[in-house]
Parts: structure tokens; C-alpha cells; sequence
């Protein structure tokens, strides 16, 4: 199992990367295209995953527009992008497109012509177009003001070595259960190792990542950290104790996320949301922390 995930977790970052290095040679012509149509595809996929999960609990959502608005949501900030001359900021786009959505889902559960179960049927829409369209929209909405995907990739690194840090700590030291009704795997001394390796992460790469490209390091200077690169406000905590809350916070919102996602499965009964990605289970499975983290992780680089 470790060596699967080990080698099916290297392919995925590999193809991430590959992915992201081509959006950054586009960025003339298509200014985020590639991450946007990922974004999308992505939680369109998951959204059926948690569709599937939410009926085995005993709910009966609409699935279809739950998927089609999940998968429309991380567009919004691309649209904007493309045919708004308002600046960067695509809230009252967002805005509209989640009221038309809310009544959306009221209207699908409508057109069944039956009223049993239509509030429980409307929420659990609801619960998917904003668990998954809302929040996924901000890793394109980071790329998309950012005006660079690297800052992405930075975040989803952070996020991703707190679960190995906490995976290998439980598993050397990991003796007080964290939420054993929950998830009884979870320890924490997991959480702390976790939280530390995130944090080194963090501090770490920082520097690195902001050497890639201009954009990159204007986006940290925009935060109050200096790289060598790019124009921002300051701020009156140091770069380096930034970069290490910045981590913290990603290690406690992505660990969250994981015992959300854990919350729904146990309702269902599923050990995994899916079988897509040997090893690892669904694509949900993958983005519980990121979905979670990525609205935190927007306000705390790019506003």
C-alpha cells in the first residue's frame, strides 16, 4: 500500500507539474485556461463522487446539476478574467452564479413533481455545489490573480506533506487517538508531525518557488514577503514567521478537511468515495484537504 501510494502520489505531482509548466508558457494567450479546465473536469468528477456518496446515506440529491454547476463554479474567476474590465476581483460574478445555482437546485427537485424528502434533497444539492463547485473554484481563482500557477503548486505541496509528516509520525510514535468515532487512524502526535512538516514546507520553499518566475515572487511580496522580487504592502510580523503560520494553517484546514470528507463516508458507510486512483480511493479522497484549504489559502496570499 505505502509503495502504491508512494508511486501512484509521485506520477500524479509529476503530471501536476507538467500540467502547470505549460499553463505558465500560455499565460500570454490563454491566462489560465489549462489550471481552469483541470479545475473544472476535477470537481465535476468529484461532485458525482459525493452525488454517490450522499445517496448511499440515504439522500437523494440532483446529481445532475449538482455536477454541472460544480464543475461550472471554477470557471467563473477564468470568465471574468476573459470578458469583465471590473479588475481582478470576480465576486459579483460568483455571487450571481451561486444565487442562480441555490434556485437552480430548488427547480430540479421540483421537476420530480414529488414532495417527500424535497428539503433534504435540496440540501444535500446544495452541500455539493458548494462543498465542491465553491470551494474548488478558488485554486483557479489563486491562479487566475496570481497571474501564475506555481503559487499553486506551492500551496498543494504545503497541504499534501502535512498528511505524509502525520502518516509517518502516527505510524513511528502515534499513541492518543484524535477523533477515534471518527477516524480512529488519526493520532495526535500524527497531527503535530504533520503540522511541523507543513510548516518546514512552508518556510522552506517559499524562497524557491517565488525564484521560478516574477509573478510568483510579486505574489508573496503582495503578502509582505521579500524574495527578491516583485512590489507589496509590508507588514509588521516577519517573512519568516509568516511563512510558518502559513503552514500551520494549512496543516490544521487540511486535516479538517479530511475529517469532513471522513464525516460524509462514515454517514455512508464507504471506506473510500471512489475506486478511481488505485491506492488512494476517489478523487474526493484527494481534494478533502485542498477544497478546505484553498479558500484560506487564497485570503492569506493573493487578497
Amino acid at each position: 500500500m505505502l509503495r502504491q501510494r508512494l508511486t501512484f502520489g509521485t506520477l500524479m505531482l509529476a503530471a501536476f507539474v507538467g500540467l502547470f509548466w505549460l499553463d505558465a508558457r500560455l499565460e500570454s494567450r490563454l491566462h489560465g485556461a489549462a489550471v481552469t479546465l483541470l479545475a473544472a473536469l476535477i470537481c465535476g468528477a468529484a461532485a458525482r463522487e459525493l452525488a454517490r456518496l450522499l445517496h448511499g446515506a440515504g439522500h437523494v440529491p440532483a446529481g445532475g446539476w449538482a455536477i454541472l454547476c460544480s464543475a461550472a463554479l471554477p470557471c467563473v474567476p477564468w470568465l471574468h478574467r476573459q470578458f469583465s474590465d471590473g479588475g481582478p476581483a470576480d465576486s459579483a460574478w460568483m455571487l450571481g452564479a451561486l444565487v442562480a445555482a441555490g434556485f437552480g437546485a430548488f427547480a430540479a427537485v421540483m421537476m420530480r413533481r414529488r414532495v417527500e424528502g424535497a428539503a433534504a434533497s435540496i440540501s444535500a444539492t446544495l452541500l455539493i455545489i458548494f462543498y465542491i463547485g465553491l470551494c474548488g473554484s478558488f485554486v483557479p481563482r489563486i491562479r487566475i490573480e496570481a497571474a501564475t500557477p506555481w503559487l499553486i503548486i506551492y500551496v498543494i505541496l504545503v497541504i499534501k506533506c502535512c498528511d505524509i509528516g502525520a502518516y509517518f509520525t502516527g505510524l513511528a510514535i502515534g499513541r492518543t487517538r484524535l477523533i477515534p468515532w471518527l477516524s480512529p487512524k488519526k493520532s495526535v502526535e500524527g497531527l503535530a508531525g504533520g503540522m511541523l512538516a507543513s510548516m518546514l514546507v512552508a518556510a522552506g520553499l517559499a524562497g524557491w518557488f517565488s525564484s521560478l518566475d516574477p509573478q510568483t515572487a510579486a505574489a508573496w511580496a503582495a503578502w509582505g514577503v521579500d524574495v527578491g522580487g516583485g512590489a507589496g504592502h509590508s507588514s509588521p510580523w516577519p517573512a519568516g514567521v509568516r511563512a510558518w503560520v502559513f503552514g500551520g494553517a494549512m496543516a490544521l484546514l487540511g486535516q479538517f478537511g479530511d475529517l469532513c470528507e471522513s464525516l460524509l463516508k462514515r454517514d455512508a458507510g464507504a471506506k473510500d468515495s471512489a475506486a478511481v486512483v488505485p491506492a488512494f480511493g476517489g478523487l474526493l479522497d484527494i481534494l478533502d484537504s485542498i477544497l478546505i484549504c484553498a479558500p484560506a489559502a487564497y485570503w492569506m496570499l493573493v487578497t
